[in-house]
């Protein structure tokens, strides 16, 4: 069974209100910009259809969704992650860290404060995970966040944070 999805993020213009927004310069009407505003919304599709069986995906403008491209490859490797504890200072936010992961594979946090209904935006949270293939070991990943920070943890970014000691300062 092939199952193709194809999320092209370029809108069409609205009408003759667009044009004369962009003639007046109130509105861009450049494929990159309009894109950017679709962005949040592809974020959120994917995670609520990780589950889905696709084959397939044909994304435009994959350069502005670099978090989005580490998830789609996340969800392609075998081992499952299992958040031991998260937590932003003080508060605990485990639950609420374990409902983001999708396909019991990818971590996936488009905005931290809002995913896990915490009242600073920029703050430092630390997750404890562990990962199938690394048996009753448990790994701990510390970031400092703001609210443009997105988080994608999965046995692909594992590795690459192994490798890579410089991405965990």
């Amino acid at each position: 069974k092939l199952l193709a999805n194809q999320m092209v993020m370029t809108p069409g213009v609205g009408g003759f209100g667009d044009v004369l927004g962009a003639l007046v310069g109130k509105v861009s009407l450049r494929p990159v910009s309009l894109a950017s505003y679709l962005i949040p919304h592809l974020s959120q599709f994917c995670r609520e259809h990780s589950d889905e069986p696709w084959n397939i995906i044909v994304l435009d403008f994959c350069d502005l969704v670099p978090a989005l491209l580490s998830f789609w490859i996340g969800i392609n490797f075998l081992d499952k992650l299992d958040i031991v504890q998260a937590s932003s200072g003080t508060t605990d936010v485990t639950k609420l860290t374990r409902k983001h992961v999708c396909s019991q594979k990818v971590l996936y946090l488009n905005n931290i404060a809002h995913d896990l209904n915490l009242e600073n935006k920029e703050g430092l949270l630390k997750i404890e995970y562990k990962l199938t293939s690394c048996g009753d070991t448990i790994h701990e990943l510390q970031l400092e966040y703001d609210e443009d920070t997105q988080v994608v943890l999965s046995q692909y970014t594992h590795i690459i944070l192994k490798y890579d000691s410089s991405s965990l300062r």
